[in-house]
Formats: structure tokens, C-alpha cells, sequence
């Protein structure tokens, strides 16, 4: 009696593509859209089996299995804060030496300010006012208070990681583009991305629903209303670089109603963007990355619009 076989996963699993940042610059849009494309296998979410301490535990065999191996598609990643990370870079290079690497750049101001709502939400950062944060970061003891804040100034420097991708990888392994033609012209990018990858185009239109979902909230009501459901819904191990869900059930299933529940009104009191940081903040965050700007221009002034 013969058996049927089922497909080989390979222990050191094949990476075509890695869409590595920065983050809250719209590279869910970017995944969601791959993830959709007939001749592309990219999960949903996000891996950090590249970064320490995960790369050491053997993470990268574990999280990495392909669904549905064939040899007619790419295979590819999301983890949109690894580009500054030199070291998971390199490891990546490693293991994926003909990798093709993504990356969308932003408005480092804007991007910080969206980041740090997301951060909240998260239940990362304490709920705070973003300017008294700002105050904080820069004169004050913020940062030595709340690490996660370090990454809010972190992911915003992209001159010495897009420098070391081109010179680890050479400059046509890699994909960069500005959030600014993301917001404005995702299909023509979505033909250029897929020109890049060499595999055919196909509409963008199926991804609208997700780009809009996926926007940011300025809201510090909601953050402080969701610190209770993410507490029932994740755990966060100093062993991992992320948190995970829990494994209870109820847990989850009480936090995901209790989110649902505290992203309406009167739990909600949304803030315009243009309002939320005020001059003095703006001015200190622009001077931090004014010199990253300036590298930017000299090296890769396609992608800068702010």
C-alpha cells in the first residue's frame, strides 16, 4: 500500500524576501499585499528569530515552515524594526545570501509620534503625554525609566543601516521607498516592488481595506483603556524580543472582547495628528535627526520627502 507524501520542510528554511522596516511606515500595506499574490508564500505577522536572543534558541527552524513548498515562489518574512540591527542583518545574510531586502522610510517626526501611540497601545510605554515623553527623552530620565523608548529614537536613523545592507548585500538587493509614494501611489510602487522581485503585478485594490484598518490612533484615552486587555492577551518574557500571546483561551478570548470593547466610544477620545506634538517637541526631534538627514541626501535622496 503506498502512502501519500507530504511536502519536506527544510531545517534551514529558504528566505527569498525580508521586509525589514521601519516600522509604522506602512510595510503591513506592503505585507498584506505579497501576502495576498499568487507566487508569493509570506506569513502574516511578524519573526524576530534573527535577533538575539531568539537566533540563539534555534528560533529561525522553528518559526520558519512554509505551508505549501513549491519551487515557482517566493518565500519571504516581515520584521519591520530589524534593519538596525546589524548583527540579525548579517545573520540573515548568512543564512539567505541571496536575499532581497524591503524597506520603507518615513518622515522619522512623524513616524516617532505614530510609534509611540502604537507603543502605548501596546502597553509598553506608560500612558503620557507625548510632548512631556519628548521633554523627558531629551532632558529628563525617560529613557532610563522606560527602555522601550530607546527604539522610538532608534527605528527613525536609517543612513547607517541602509549603508551596511547595500554594502553587506549590494545596492540590487535592495528595495527602498519613501512612506510618501506608499500613501500616495501604492499601486505604481506595488509594480515596482513586484519588478524588483520579478514576479507579474497584480492589482492592489484587494489591500485597501487592510491600509486603512492598519492606520495609526492618537488616542490616549484608548491606550490607557487597553492596558487590561493586553495584559490578558500577551505575555512578555525577557527570554523573547516580543511578546506572545498566552496560551489560555479565556485569556485571550476576554482580552480580545475587552479591546474590541474599549476601541469605541466613551472609552475613545481620538486626537487630529497635526495636533498632538507641539513645536518645541517637533523642534527637538528634527535637530536629533537632522544629521541622519543630511547623510540621507548625500547617499539616498530618492527616498527623503520630509
Amino acid at each position: 500500500m503506498s502512502t501519500a507524501q507530504t511536502p519536506r520542510i527544510d531545517l534551514a528554511p529558504r528566505i527569498d524576501l525580508a521586509i525589514i522596516g521601519a516600522q509604522k511606515s506602512a510595510t503591513t500595506a506592503m505585507q498584506y499585499y505579497l501576502h495576498a499574490h499568487p507566487e508569493v508564500e509570506l506569513p502574516l505577522g511578524e519573526l524576530a528569530c534573527f535577533e538575539s536572543p531568539d537566533y540563539e534558541q534555534g528560533r529561525v527552524a522553528q518559526q520558519i515552515t512554509w505551508q505549501n513548498p513549491a519551487r515557482d515562489k517566493l518565500y519571504g518574512i516581515k520584521r519591520p524594526t530589524i534593519f538596525c540591527d546589524m548583527l540579525a542583518i548579517d545573520r540573515l545574510k548568512d543564512h539567505a545570501p541571496d536575499c532581497k531586502l524591503i524597506m520603507v522610510c518615513r518622515d522619522p517626526v512623524a513616524r516617532f509620534m505614530s510609534a509611540y501611540f502604537h507603543l502605548m497601545n501596546s502597553g509598553k510605554l506608560p500612558v503620557m503625554d507625548i510632548n512631556k515623553a519628548i521633554d523627558g527623552i531629551f532632558t529628563g530620565s525617560y529613557l532610563s525609566r522606560y527602555a522601550p523608548g530607546l527604539s522610538l529614537l532608534r527605528n527613525g536613523i536609517y543612513h547607517p543601516a541602509l549603508a551596511h545592507i547595500t554594502a553587506r548585500y549590494g545596492a540590487d538587493a535592495l528595495f527602498a521607498v519613501s512612506h510618501a509614494r506608499i500613501s500616495t501611489q501604492f499601486d505604481t510602487v506595488m509594480q515596482e516592488l513586484c519588478a524588483f522581485l520579478d514576479i507579474s503585478h497584480v492589482p492592489a485594490a484587494a489591500t485597501q481595506e487592510k491600509r486603512e484598518k492598519n492606520r495609526g490612533s492618537y488616542d490616549y484615552r484608548r491606550a490607557a483603556f487597553l492596558k487590561l486587555p493586553n495584559a490578558l492577551k500577551y505575555k512578555y518574557s525577557r527570554d523573547r524580543t516580543r511578546k506572545e500571546f498566552r496560551t489560555s483561551p479565556i485569556a485571550r478570548f476576554a482580552g480580545g472582547a475587552l479591546s474590541r470593547t474599549f476601541s469605541m466610544a466613551p472609552f475613545t477620545r481620538p486626537i487630529a495628528p497635526e495636533t498632538v506634538m507641539n513645536d518645541d517637541a517637533r523642534a527637538l526631534l528634527k535637530a536629533y535627526y537632522a544629521p541622519d538627514r543630511t547623510r540621507l541626501m548625500q547617499d539616498f535622496a530618492e527616498i527623503v520627502y520630509w
